[in-house]
């Protein structure tokens, strides 16, 4: 283990090279703070550059040797230890030596031990005169400041004898009380007593301090000569010689405004607690952790928990949801307080409610330290809100319903009326002009809009009945690939016409639970769109497959697609969606919408992946157990 160098400063002057680098080595492993000089000029550059403690030069250097060098370093500082180094013992050196007081005096060749000890003798000297200087300047720093102190500071220091006689008052009894310390040296404290209880108190304390050599305090009212007695904080501790009490310092203190306080304090705590305890409305605050500390009853009455239930639990824990509670105090602590904050919060044994909240930070020394928090239970108010927003939508829907519903009937109603009453007036005028060929052209042309037009009529009047509620919801095991044969049957021809294949990819083995009519109108309505936007020679299939707790069912074709922008308005009853077929079929969008509508009655989702020029498929879901739909629909 090394031993520490000591903390002691040593300028080190010696010419010849390889003697300076030697000792040099030989110094630093003992001292922390080394200087080196080669000669005598740069030795007194370094000395009044970093005023070493020590300074240890050879004697014989070229030009100025080392006495004379010592002798101009003690002009500036008469204190300084030296050490000098010759391998000549010159009799004129040596008085010289003499004549400066230098410190000590090393024979070269210089042994290690033997400079060791001289510098760490020279040391230990230095470090001891520093301790013995700091020691008097603490004590006469000491002796100064209790002067200070007791003629300066307003308390009274009053120190008293094992017997309880006064050795000393401090120049602020004579304000303190109209006492000073001439009169009252001698004299007993029983004067300073407005009440005797308070007395003999003293007295027992003054025997437990010389036994006990304990220090503390107690109040009492003192009796000063001039005016009322007042109240007083009086600490009392041992003064201690050799392991006895030789007296007692008492230090009176005036707590009269303290007092005060602490009773303007209680009334505004009682105050405080009565405005807290008859509120209505709820208060709490918390902790600098967000932990609740007090809470007002009227929160037990709003939320259910009790006291015990809610003191010392993080607030957050309340909270419907609790990172909620970190937006709020984010909120609050950056602008100290809000107003008329939303928050849902639990109450217990039933439904959760809803509070507005009107908080502020608490500071303490500058520091944020909690919350105070009052709230109000808006629960039903928030549902009246809800309500009429609910209402405001289903007016929406409703006007929007209506408005398809006469869109529907005005245009897309009439309208093949038109082009089917057109080619039946050509039949009926013209009928013997037309060849066999025409003739079939124009009867299948008003046949596939009357196919349309019912149709559409059909999907109006289920779309209506749906509308009013009408219609029942009977749910059965169904198997899924006849339900989808059967729909390819009744659109076989449509697609015929087109040249278009349509394949039922289905299981034969894939059974649902559906309401079969509903089933069949979402199937009919995806597969005829599907045809409608279809060119020529396309294709269509119909598959399904396990989802976990669903079948997922697809119409797929390979038609024109649907733009990105049109996909999310293809199930909303407010969106004209209605577009022209591949060989300008017309619709009204309706089949869509009852489709999405049918979907939501069994618990499923549709929707739609498309790409233009690509194709579309849209799929929806039905659980493969009927509890999950009825669950749904409850």
């Amino acid at each position: 283990m090394k031993n520490s160098k000591i903390n002691i400063s040593l300028l080190f002057v010696e010419d010849e090279d390889e003697t300076r680098k030697s000792i040099a080595e030989m110094i630093y492993r003992t001292i922390a703070n080394l200087h080196v000089a080669s000669n005598a000029i740069e030795a007194l550059e370094i000395f009044e550059q970093y005023k070493p403690e020590i300074v240890l030069s050879d004697i014989k250097m070229p030009g100025m040797n080392g006495l004379q060098m010592i002798e101009k370093m003690k002009q500036i500082n008469p204190q300084l230890k030296t050490i000098m180094m010759s391998a000549f013992t010159d009799t004129d050196f040596l008085l010289q030596a003499i004549k400066l007081q230098v410190d000590g005096f090393i024979v070269k060749p210089i042994m290690k031990a033997e400079l060791q000890s001289a510098i760490k003798k020279q040391a230990n000297t230095i470090l001891l005169e520093k301790k013995v200087k700091k020691h008097k300047q603490d004590l006469s720093k000491s002796e100064e400041n209790y002067r200070l102190l007791t003629e300066i500071m307003k308390d009274v220091i009053v120190k008293i004898s094992t017997t309880g006689k006064v050795l000393y008052l401090s120049p602020a009894a004579m304000k303190f009380g109209g006492y000073n310390n001439e009169e009252e040296v001698g004299g007993g404290i029983s004067k300073y007593f407005a009440e005797e209880n308070d007395y003999q108190r003293a007295i027992k304390l003054i025997a437990e301090v010389i036994e006990t050599h304990k220090s503390g305090n107690f109040e009492f009212m003192y009796k000063p000569k001039n005016k009322a007695p007042f109240p007083v904080e009086l600490t009392y501790m041992p003064l201690i010689k050799d392991n006895k009490v030789f007296a007692i310092q008492l230090i009176l203190r005036d707590i009269s405004e303290h007092k005060e306080a602490e009773r303007a304090l209680q009334e505004s705590e009682e105050k405080y607690r009565g405005v807290i305890e008859n509120m209505i409305d709820g208060f709490y605050k918390t902790d600098v952790n967000g932990n609740a500390i007090l809470f007002s009853p009227s929160v037990t009455n709003i939320i259910g928990f009790s006291e015990e239930e809610m003191i010392g639990k993080p607030v957050a824990s309340f909270y419907a949801n609790p990172g909620e509670r970190n937006l709020f105090l984010e909120k609050i602590k950056k602008i100290g307080k809000v107003e008329n904050y939303p928050v849902e919060i639990k109450r217990k044994g039933k439904s959760n409610i809803y509070i507005e909240a009107n908080a502020q930070v608490i500071y303490k020394n500058g520091e944020y330290d909690g919350v105070e928090v009052v709230f109000r239970d808006v629960t039903e108010r928030k549902k009246a809100e809800q309500a009429l927003q609910e209402s405001e939508i289903q007016l929406k829907e409703l006007n929007a319903t209506k408005d398809k519903f006469f869109s529907i009937i005005a245009h897309d109603l009439k309208s093949p009326f038109n082009s089917m009453l057109g080619f039946s007036e050509m039949l009926n005028n013209k009928f013997d002009k037309y060849d066999t060929k025409k003739k079939k052209k124009f009867i299948n042309i008003i046949y596939q809009g009357l196919q349309d037009t019912f149709r559409l009529l059909e999907n109006l009047l289920t779309w209506s009945r749906s509308q009013r509620g009408s219609i029942d919801f009977k749910p059965e095991t169904l198997n899924l690939y006849l339900v989808a044969e059967e729909t390819i049957d009744i659109l076989s021809q449509t697609a015929t016409n087109k040249s278009i294949i349509i394949k039922n990819e289905i299981s034969e083995s894939t059974f649902v639970k559906a309401d079969k009519d509903m089933l069949a109108t979402i199937i009919r309505n995806l597969v005829s769109n599907a045809i409608k936007f279809t060119p020529k020679g396309g294709k269509i299939s119909i598959d399904a497959k396990n989802q976990q707790q669903f079948i997922e069912i697809t119409v797929k074709d390979n038609g024109i697609g649907i733009p990105k922008e049109k996909q999310s308005q293809l199930f909303d009853i407010g969106e004209n969606t209605s577009t022209q077929g591949t060989e300008n079929e017309t619709g009204t969008g309706l089949g869509l919408i009852l489709c999405k509508e049918f979907v939501e009655k069994h618990g499923g989702k549709i929707w739609v992946e498309s790409e233009i020029r690509k194709g579309s498929s849209f799929k929806f879901t039905i659980p493969d157990k009927y509890e999950n739909a009825n669950k749904n629909n409850e």
